[in-house]
């Protein structure tokens, strides 16, 4: 099962930097909000194309949710976790990003 805590948006996060912290729901879209990533009220922006923002960092948020799974693996007692990257491979039918 594909799972990301707090809420979806830690994956986003990761195609731009490391996580390693928790955060709540309203950091992450104060967060995603900055020029440093969307660049805009994120809450208004959520479920709109994310492509011109993350289409080329996936790799990266593979790697940052790979560091990540290596300490945090728990899915129902760690914050912030995710197990997206592992599924990547399969729903896109590739290894690299």
């Amino acid at each position: 099962m594909m799972f990301s805590s707090i809420d979806f948006e830690i994956w986003i996060l990761m195609h731009f930097e490391s996580v390693t912290r928790s955060y709540t729901r309203k950091e992450l879209v104060q967060k995603l909000s900055r020029s440093a990533y969307f660049n805009q009220d994120y809450s208004r922006f959520k479920g709109n194309s994310y492509r011109e923002y993350i289409f080329d960092k996936v790799q990266d948020a593979v790697d940052h949710a790979n560091k990540l799974y290596r300490k945090k693996s728990d899915w129902i007692n760690d914050d912030p976790f995710t197990n997206i990257q592992i599924y990547l491979p399969e729903i896109f039918k590739r290894d690299n990003f």
